[in-house]
């Protein structure tokens, strides 16, 4: 691919980015500002706790500040630090999860909408299907985790600017170890996530024809036909061409995935 087909994928991908941030803005703001927050809070205490706290209580040990002194900085810390978890409790355990009903609800609702104007010999292009069975399956989910990842990427910019000034000032060397971690959210996860898109849309037709066979196999309505028939053994042969299928599929992305998970893997993901 050359440099003006890359172009085009980043900027199609940054396209991509914004507009499932405002579709899931529209749905719920709550959601995507408090996911965001969260994300950046969990980021920064861990970089407060791990190098700026750690390096104020070994100044004031080397430095004797007074006891007093020592338990009122504790206690701050503690009191914010107890605040900022009853937040981050009250957001995965409650807001969120009753903010993520609102994205489905509002997703769906867009989809079957849309569908109703949708011309009934559509139904039979291939192509519209398979995109159709895209965006029904697991819509609400992939918002969700959309504005996750965009989430863990911009708290993990955040924190690792945080952190870097504080490494910097113990060791202008020591930065590189705090970069090197990283390297795996920008560089390797993008990647995998396309290899995992592609698969994925790769897969539908053979998940089309194992859920078809699957929903007859189970249904009331079918049960005399595929008796009175040979119309099972049609089935059985489609059902076992179609898992073929998948496998060849994931074999095919598996081999492109192993070595960037590997290295996704060996950076301490």
């Amino acid at each position: 691919m050359g440099k003006r087909g890359k172009d085009k994928v980043e900027d199609g991908t940054f396209k991509n980015i914004i507009y499932l941030l405002r579709l899931a803005y529209g749905f719920s703001k709550s959601f995507v500002i408090n996911s965001i927050i969260k994300q950046i809070i969990r980021s920064l205490l861990w970089v407060f706790y791990s190098a700026y706290f750690v390096r104020f209580i070994l100044n004031v040990i080397e430095m004797e500040y007074p006891l007093e002194t020592i338990f009122i900085s504790i206690g701050i810390v503690g009191g914010v630090s107890l605040i900022l978890q009853i937040y981050l409790y009250y957001c995965d355990y409650i807001l969120l999860p009753r903010q993520r009903v609102i994205i489905f609800q509002g997703m769906y609702n867009m989809i079957y909408k849309k569908s109703v104007n949708v011309e009934v010999a559509c139904y039979e292009d291939t192509v519209f299907y398979n995109k159709f069975s895209i965006a029904l399956d697991g819509a609400g989910d992939k918002i969700c985790e959309g504005v996750n990842n965009v989430s863990q990427v911009v708290s993990g910019i955040i924190g690792a600017i945080a952190a870097g000034f504080a490494m910097f000032e113990i060791d202008k060397f020591a930065i590189i170890f705090l970069i090197a971690p990283h390297l795996g959210n920008f560089v390797i996860a993008p990647k995998l996530n396309v290899i995992a898109n592609k698969r994925y849309k790769d897969t539908i037709p053979y998940n089309r024809v194992m859920e078809y066979t699957n929903r007859v196999m189970y249904l009331k309505d079918y049960s005399k036909e595929l008796r009175l028939s040979n119309i099972h053994n049609v089935l059985f042969d489609d059902y076992d061409k179609a898992v073929v299928g998948k496998s060849s599929v994931w074999k095919k992305y598996f081999n492109k995935a192993y070595g960037y998970s590997l290295l996704d893997i060996s950076g301490g993901h």
